[in-house]
């Protein structure tokens, strides 16, 4: 089949582009992968990014559109799925965190869609593209991420993408996802991959950042992990490896300060780590413990 994958513009930043311009673009990777997924299976996959060119023709051929929505993009990707309901004979499947989040009642908000898939798409796309009446896909959270192949990264064009001004130093740039879950229960978080932490082994994530290097010139890479460094002993390992493979590439991630010491730090710094983003949600302890 020809499965075509959207990712919907963000009509809100859309509408005020004078004050968003600098936000930049990372790589979505829930396209790459799916993508591999379905390649894997022998499907044709063409990948549309709206948020990097809004002027291209949107109405494509193909027997399924996939489009993954969060919140400030759903209506955006809502109109997308009526565009195709109403103007082709392609299955509509719509994911992504505002369809996890909300589940049946999408299909209120959108009756143009055929199937909802809710939590992590890898194991489910396959029987979420099948002919069907419809429904809701979902599987379990997948315990094992070293069992996902390298995203379907040939579906991007890396020239066009780079962060927000200021969040990065060199460029090609990549963003990678070593774990997922959070076990803190943040209230204000959606927490779209679950409370149980599943983390991918180090050698499989050296592994990809050697892909990647090899084969699209990446002189940075940012992890978009919750808590990248939770595992201590995982992050200490990581530096090691990082340094001895890549030493002359950059990284960053995020954290939370209780998740960090000065010996860690210093490993990471030493690793080729320049940024390390923490969320300061407030100075006073009270509400800290509130949320």
């Amino acid at each position: 089949m020809k499965v075509l994958l959207i990712h919907p513009p963000n009509e809100v930043m859309d509408r005020t582009s004078h004050v968003f311009s600098g936000l930049g673009n990372v790589l979505p990777l829930w396209a790459g992968y799916l993508g591999v997924v379905l390649e894997e299976a022998g499907h044709e996959v063409t990948f549309l990014d709206l948020q990097l060119n809004q002027q291209k023709t949107v109405l494509q051929e193909c027997n399924v559109v996939g489009i993954s929505v969060t919140t400030p993009t759903a209506y955006s990707g809502y109109k997308i799925a009526k565009l195709f309901k109403e103007n082709s004979d392609a299955k509509v499947v719509l994911g992504g965190p505002h369809v996890t989040a909300l589940g049946a009642k999408v299909f209120e908000e959108c009756p143009y869609v055929d199937t909802l898939v809710v939590g992590e798409g890898e194991q489910s796309i396959l029987e979420a593209i099948q002919p069907s009446s419809r429904r809701i896909v979902s599987s379990p959270f997948i315990e094992d991420l070293d069992s996902l192949p390298i995203p379907a990264y040939h579906l991007f064009d890396f020239a066009r993408y780079r962060p927000m001004t200021g969040m990065f130093k060199r460029l090609p740039f990549a963003n990678i996802l070593s774990s997922r879950g959070c076990p803190y229960t943040c209230i204000f978080c959606a927490r779209i991959w679950g409370k149980k932490l599943r983390m991918r082994s180090v050698p499989h994530i050296i592994a990809e950042i050697k892909f990647l290097t090899e084969n699209y010139g990446i002189r940075e890479v940012a992890f978009f992990d919750d808590t990248f460094t939770i595992s201590r002993r995982r992050t200490l390992e990581f530096c090691k490896q990082f340094k001895a493979n890549f030493p002359r590439l950059v990284w960053k991630c995020s954290t939370r300060v209780d998740r960090v010491d000065e010996r860690l730090l210093s490993a990471m710094y030493d690793s080729g780590c320049y940024s390390v983003g923490v969320g300061l949600e407030s100075g006073n302890q009270r509400l800290l413990n509130i949320m």
